[in-house]
């Protein structure tokens, strides 16, 4: 939940104080409702605008602030708040190269609440691949109080290579004097275990991501997730078998081929888009959930016959595949504005839909990235994922989700008639070159060098690989589980054999 910034609120009628009272009771939809009679009353009230904008921010509606945010700039150019908050319409909309002109702004005009400001400002520029000016401002947002988000942060912006660096010390001191089974206490485990990793200290590394990992398995109250995600697999697998899937085919071809990046995550999916990002006729729209809004749609095309996800796909009938690939080309055109012949969706739990998406777009490509099962479970689990529910927090159910993901992949390839490429992960780092013109050759691409220079990109980068992606490729996280072997017995037996 955004913070409304400070300054936006002065004394009016008790209208206004009534807004300002609901505000502070989180009761935004309320008080919106009452800024927009105020703002009807009189549009060019600066104060009102700004408000208007403040609750708009935090619904969401980031165009209609920026609007606001924009008119209060014409009537006060100088007027900081408004050039941070439009900052966090840029970075919420991930829209980094503007948010951080508006942050920078911000800062050149006086902006008083420096600690988030130089928090949210070193985050956008981490995203930017500006590693070293994200430290600094990271740095900043710690001597200002902001400690753990600070250094949450800093541990993604560059490999350390010593546990006496000022900010592993930082970490080291922060982490132990935390509470146990805290949020913070979660968050900096990961943190400094990373750090750790990197340093080569790994058996306190580990210490730290298993009491992470501990942490936010109960927090997120994560038993039983396993038990569904097993269950989906079976059900999609069951529907998909009685399903006539080459029938109901659209038959009408896109103006674009869409190529769905999938496997789980950790699988060197940002790298292979990075690949492809390099291409001219590529549009690389990152991580979409279109997915899901085109299954929920399925759903709603299908609810008078009151079937629940996923056996609904069996009552889709061939108008209904032509109206979602129209309704998913409509989403997708939303990215691709230069109009590219083919785009990219990185989104790895992809693989979970590709049943319906290969009746959707029957021509789509699809590269499936996947990595040694121990090295990829591991991986996750040292991960800290931005989601309310994970599978990725506990060793044995990360070998069983590795298992059911398997076993939905080999299905799809054995029913599904659509074009699928197997990219290992390990191939991938030992010779880029060699796999990269093999994926963009199976796409129908004609090669381009730019492909390989992955380390280049300026497009921002927002996913768990953000440091990673803007290296040159390197493999020295290929048999990375071996340096954590002592203590990841019940993983490597789980996925024995796979």
């Amino acid at each position: 939940m955004h913070k409304i910034s400070n300054g936006i609120f002065t004394k009016k009628t008790q209208t206004f104080q009534d807004a300002r009272a609901l505000v502070s009771k989180g009761e935004f939809q309320e008080a919106l409702d009452i800024y927009w009679q105020l703002h009807q009353q009189n549009p060019d009230d600066i104060d009102v605008c700004h408000d208007l904008g403040g609750v708009l921010l935090v619904l969401k509606q980031y165009e209609q602030a920026l609007a606001f945010f924009k008119q209060v700039l014409e009537m006060q150019p100088d007027r900081a708040s408004a050039m941070y908050n439009i900052a966090h319409c840029y970075k919420d909309m991930e829209r980094y190269v503007e948010a951080e002109q508006y942050y920078c702004l911000a800062y050149e005009h006086g902006y008083t609440d420096s600690k988030n400001l130089h928090l949210f400002w070193g985050s956008v520029l981490k995203f930017l691949g500006k590693f070293q000016e994200a430290e600094y401002h990271l740095l900043e947002a710690y001597d200002l109080g902001a400690k753990v988000q600070a250094i949450t942060r800093l541990a993604g912006v560059k490999s350390y290579s010593g546990v006496n660096d000022e900010i592993v010390t930082k970490a080291s001191q922060i982490y132990y004097g935390l509470p146990q089974d805290s949020e913070q206490k979660m968050q900096m485990g990961f943190a400094l275990g990373k750090m750790l990793d990197d340093c080569g200290h790994y058996e306190e590394a580990f210490s730290c991501f298993k009491t992470a990992n501990n942490i936010a398995y109960h927090d997120k109250k994560c038993n039983h997730v396993i038990d569904q995600f097993e269950s989906e697999v079976q059900q999609l697998i069951q529907v998909f078998e009685g399903i006539p899937v080459e029938a109901l085919m659209s038959q009408h071809t896109p103006s674009f081929t869409p190529v769905f990046i999938v496997g789980l995550p950790r699988t060197g999916t940002t790298l292979v888009e990075q690949i492809f990002a390099g291409h001219e006729d590529v549009c690389a729209a990152g991580e979409l959930e279109y997915c899901y809004k085109v299954r929920n749609a399925s759903i709603d095309l299908t609810k008078h016959k009151n079937k629940a996800y996923p056996f609904h796909y069996s009552e889709l009938t061939h108008a209904n595949i032509e109206k979602l690939q129209r309704f998913y080309v409509y989403l997708l055109d939303q990215v691709n504005l230069n109009k590219k012949p083919f785009i990219t969706d990185k989104m790895p739990d992809n693989f979970f839909h590709l049943g319906l998406l290969s009746m959707i777009f029957p021509k789509m490509k699809v590269i499936h990235c996947r990595r040694q099962p121990v090295d990829n479970a591991l991986s996750m689990y040292f991960t800290d994922f931005s989601r309310t529910w994970s599978l990725y927090n506990d060793l044995g159910e990360l070998s069983r989700q590795y298992k059911g993901y398997k076993r939905l992949m080999d299905f799809w390839q054995s029913r599904l008639d659509i074009a699928i490429l197997d990219v290992a992960y390990e191939d991938v780092v030992a010779d880029m070159p060699t796999q990269a013109k093999k994926m963009i050759e199976f796409c129908g691409l004609p090669w381009q060098e730019s492909c390989l220079q992955t380390h280049k990109r300026t497009r921002a980068v927002r996913t768990a690989s953000v440091w990673q992606a803007r290296q040159k490729v390197y493999s020295s996280s290929v048999g990375r589980w071996k340096n954590y072997e002592p203590w990841i017995g019940e993983l490597i037996e789980g996925v024995e054999g796979l």
